[in-house]
């Protein structure tokens, strides 16, 4: 099975940390590909390139600045390869999952809130050892019926996940921004924000000595000087 991980970022110098971290999280079960792209590339440029490599399953990050395009592709990979399987996961899915698959049925899944566990249980599931509705987190179709299955809870341990920079290549990364996490969460519950939503209002800190040691290898292995 061939899965891609990828967005659209809005600009060539961001990367995107959360399909990192799928991949990271998922590494003993399947070795997923990344491929990033911007809002400003073309779309047929995209979906060409996405095509020639003859994926299984896509599942795309969304954010407000690039789900209109996202379902666009989502749309013409359909019109292209109809077995592919695409799924959406991000911000912009989460917060209405529901009516995101009615106005969208040429996506078969969706990944509510915290992409890691519920994306390693669909992985699961693609290969035969998990049922769908075990799967917490995902909305997907039965029979034309649109089925949301339970919210999957929260990671509680944020080291628990591997680093998604183990093996970095430093070209990857050049003239680019490397993000990393610290945290997760907001307590706070502002009305112009999605964060409350998406997180639950609950902040959770990596321990101290991973930050330390992380942070000190990125210095060590590949001099990177300013962090912000």
């Amino acid at each position: 099975m061939k899965i891609l991980l990828t967005t659209l970022n809005s600009k060539f110098i961001h990367t995107n940390l959360a399909i990192r971290y799928l991949k990271s999280y998922t590494k003993d079960l399947v070795d997923a590909d990344i491929r990033e792209y911007t809002i400003n590339n073309d779309l047929d440029y995209i979906l060409k390139d996405i095509y020639k490599n003859d994926y299984d399953v896509i599942l795309f990050s969304t954010y407000i600045w690039n789900v209109l395009d996202i379902v666009k592709l989502c749309e013409n990979i359909k019109k292209v390869k109809p077995n592919t399987i695409i799924g959406l996961g991000g911000p912009e899915v989460t917060y209405d999952s529901e009516n995101a698959m009615e106005k969208y049925p040429f996506v078969d899944y969706i990944l509510c809130g915290e992409g890691e566990l519920v994306f390693r249980d669909l992985v699961m599931y693609l290969q035969g050892n998990k049922n769908i509705e075990d799967v917490e987190g995902k909305v997907y179709r039965n029979n034309g019926e649109i089925v949301v299955n339970r919210p999957k809870e929260l990671l509680q341990n944020l080291d628990e996940i591997p680093s998604p920079y183990e093996n970095l290549d430093p070209k990857e990364y050049e003239n680019r921004i490397v993000y990393y996490e610290t945290s997760r969460g907001c307590p706070f519950n502002c009305t112009f924000c999605s964060t409350s939503i998406f997180w639950e209002r609950k902040c959770r800190l990596k321990e101290q000595r991973v930050l330390v040691e992380e942070i000190s290898e990125f210095q060590r292995t590949y001099s990177y000087e300013y962090y912000s």
